[in-house]
Order: C-alpha cells, then sequence, then structure tokens
C-alpha cells in the first residue's frame, strides 16, 4: 500500500477566480523584491513612475492567515490587521490590483496552500 504524501498533485486545474490576471514578466519594469522597501508608499510610488509590476514585503502565512480583512476607505485600500495587536500585516491599494506580486512566506507547504485557498478571492482579487 503506497504512503499518502502531500502535497497530491491535482488531476485538473482549477478556475481562476473572477478577475484574476495571469502577470506577464516580458518587457517589464519591475520594482523588485527588496527588504524593508516593499511598502505600499514605494510601490504606489513605482507605478506611479511607470513599473509595470511590483512586489509587497514578505508576508508570514501565519500572521496573514490570522489577519482580519479591513477595508481602508481613507487610503482606498485593503488592510490585513492583526488582531491581537491591531497592526497591519499587509496593506494592498486598489490601484495594484493586478501588478502586485504577495511574497508570502511560509514553514510548510500544506499550510501555505490552506492559506493561498481560503485567502483567493480576498487577497488574489479586491473587490
Amino acid at each position: 500500500m503506497a504512503s499518502e504524501t502531500w502535497p497530491q498533485v491535482p488531476t485538473k486545474v482549477a478556475k481562476r477566480p473572477d478577475g484574476h490576471v495571469d502577470l506577464d514578466y516580458r518587457n517589464k519594469l519591475i520594482l523588485a523584491p527588496m527588504v524593508r522597501c516593499g511598502t505600499l508608499p514605494m510601490r504606489m510610488l513605482a507605478l506611479r513612475e511607470g513599473a509595470d509590476i511590483v512586489y509587497s514585503p514578505e508576508t508570514i502565512d501565519k500572521r496573514l492567515a490570522r489577519s482580519k480583512r479591513v477595508d481602508n476607505v481613507v487610503s482606498n485600500a485593503i488592510d490585513f490587521v492583526d488582531p491581537d495587536d491591531g497592526s497591519i500585516n499587509l496593506r494592498v491599494h486598489r490601484d495594484e490590483k493586478t501588478k502586485l506580486v504577495i511574497q508570502l512566506g511560509s514553514s510548510t507547504l500544506k499550510l501555505q496552500c490552506k492559506l493561498l485557498l481560503s485567502w483567493r478571492t480576498t487577497v488574489l482579487v479586491l473587490t
């Protein structure tokens, strides 16, 4: 008897969420991932100056998993707020919708997949 392993290989490709856009990296101007320089103001500046793709700071999966999604009408963004201390784990501006790559740090593939599946319409498709 073969033992069950993780991850299981899907037998068919999942339907993309409505509004999903595949990023095309060919001939693009990209704000590459940098430590302490992928914050929202820098990303918005890069987009204003012509960047096609920007990267968020690395966000740890466990922190994002426990975050609460909050619509920030003042900054036209979506905040992912830690319910324990009120800190913002991730802030995404609506103008970044099709241009942002969220870097997700994870210790296990299983947890990362679980988070991505549970947040796919919240994080990947901003409404």
